[in-house]
């Protein structure tokens, strides 16, 4: 996760005089990557933790992919723009209540172990 952010800003200062569509494709490329890799190695042992990555991830290239549709000047609608636009939102509003409740689950799964070790201990001391 960190070397593909590291990776990324990398290749943004490197390209620092590039245009910003070639920068962006650049970033797609190494995200689609990272995907891929991702998606072979399974690198937690939790499989939500597998899938909210690669929702994370997923989402990402959505986000970015739209903004490329931005960046690109063409002589679009603006319904059109206002439905990529509204997929990209729905997309990471998505991503973010994946994540609560992921957050939430994991709270309430150390909570449950919490509170079973506060009666283990209670039953040791007796």
């Amino acid at each position: 996760n960190t070397s593909r952010k590291i990776l990324v800003l990398l290749f943004v200062a490197f390209l620092a005089q590039t245009k910003v569509f070639l920068k962006a494709n650049v970033i797609v490329i190494v995200l689609v990557f990272y995907f891929r890799l991702q998606i072979y190695l399974n690198p937690y042992k939790n499989p939500a933790n597998n899938a909210l990555e690669r929702l994370e991830m997923s989402t990402g290239l959505i986000t970015l992919f739209g903004g490329l549709l931005f960046i690109n000047d063409s002589d679009r609608q603006d319904v059109i723009d206002f439905l990529v636009f509204l997929f990209i939102i729905l997309c990471n509003v998505n991503f973010i209540l994946n994540w609560v409740y992921n957050m939430l689950c994991a709270y309430k799964n150390v909570h449950i172990f919490i509170d079973s070790m506060i009666v283990m201990l209670g039953f040791l001391l007796c």
